[in-house]
């Protein structure tokens, strides 16, 4: 699995926005650029930061708390100035050897045309960048919706992988076609594979909830509901019986689950449905599948939103407030 690091700088907390996302996705290490002399915020914050970036300064930053040799994915974010990227990131992009890693750009700005710091930045790479995430405006965006976007460009910085396990693809209308692919391939535009959340709700109002192993591709050592992909041949139901004998050692009756939610994700090419159970099941019973369970807990909401704030609950689960 290789190592990502996350190097940003945000002014007024739109970059770092999609820092926390994009950390939560990938697993990352994040390290936020810290210039010497802070910028300024409020009025004159525009006038002086875009006169910087047009000209390219290269600020002084604190030291680094992490080594980017350490790291096999780099991770850029940045706002856009006057059509440029940051002054700190100038300083970082022209002092770190990048030419043996992956790199990505995340670009952040208020109109969403982030063409020419993009440019800026490849100038700088020296080539093209493997992956782009170009955003409008983060903070005042639909949050659902950029989660979507995020975890999308996650996968695009994962790149394809193959662990085997064959999907069945749909139709935008959910009709079965006649396309079968290995989970970890590029989704060709225009189909979809099915993914399945399980809730479990005891007599007390809790919920139980796992943590994600480390060695996870996706999300990992993140806290969430059990889930997973169906298999060729499943109904989502299955697939939700199925993955929570196989993570957790518990029997569901099927004719006591209720689907509470399904959506369509166009962007990760997956339909999504949720499924809800209530079972009393004591956590010392519990088989855990080492290899995708690190842990598991009963939490209440307040639990599942301390987790949350603290960006240890996956991100993809945005929803959590409808079920709990």
């Amino acid at each position: 699995m290789l190592k990502s690091l996350i190097v940003y700088y945000s002014l007024e907390g739109n970059v770092e926005l999609l820092t926390k996302y994009t950390a939560n996705l990938l697993g990352s290490d994040v390290m936020e650029l810290v210039p010497v002399k802070p910028y300024p915020t409020g009025r004159i914050s525009k006038y002086i930061s875009g006169r910087a970036a047009m000209a390219h300064e290269t600020p002084e930053l604190r030291e680094y708390p992490l080594d980017p040799d350490d790291y096999d994915v780099i991770i850029i974010g940045t706002p856009v100035w006057a059509s440029n990227p940051a002054p700190p990131v100038n300083t970082f992009m022209t002092t770190t050897d990048l030419s043996e890693k992956r790199v990505a750009l995340i670009v952040s700005s208020k109109s969403g045309n982030g063409e020419k710091c993009i440019a800026q930045m490849e100038k700088m790479l020296g080539r093209k960048a493997d992956v782009v995430f170009n955003v409008k405006e983060p903070k005042e965006a639909d949050q659902n919706q950029l989660v979507e976007e995020t975890a999308a460009f996650a996968r695009d910085v994962i790149g394809p992988y193959d662990t085997g396990e064959e999907w069945e693809l749909y139709d935008a209308d959910e009709n079965k076609e006649d396309i079968k692919m290995h989970r970890g391939q590029p989704i060709p535009d225009g189909h979809y594979h099915k993914i399945v959340s399980v809730w479990i709700k005891n007599s007390e109002g809790k919920f139980l909830i796992s943590k994600r192993s480390a060695q996870k591709i996706v999300s990992p050592s993140t806290w969430e509901c059990t889930g997973g992909a169906v298999d060729t041949g499943e109904s989502t139901l299955d697939a939700a019986v199925r993955e929570v004998k196989e993570e957790l050692g518990i029997d569901l009756d099927p004719e006591t689950g209720k689907l509470v939610r399904q959506t369509r994700h166009d962007d990760m090419h997956e339909f999504y449905d949720v499924w809800l159970f209530e079972k009393d099941v004591d956590i010392e019973d519990l088989t855990l599948q080492e290899e995708e369970v690190a842990d598991v807990r009963w939490m209440t909401k307040e639990d599942v939103e301390e987790l949350w704030e603290k960006n240890e609950f996956n991100v993809l689960l945005y929803y959590y407030d409808e079920i709990m």
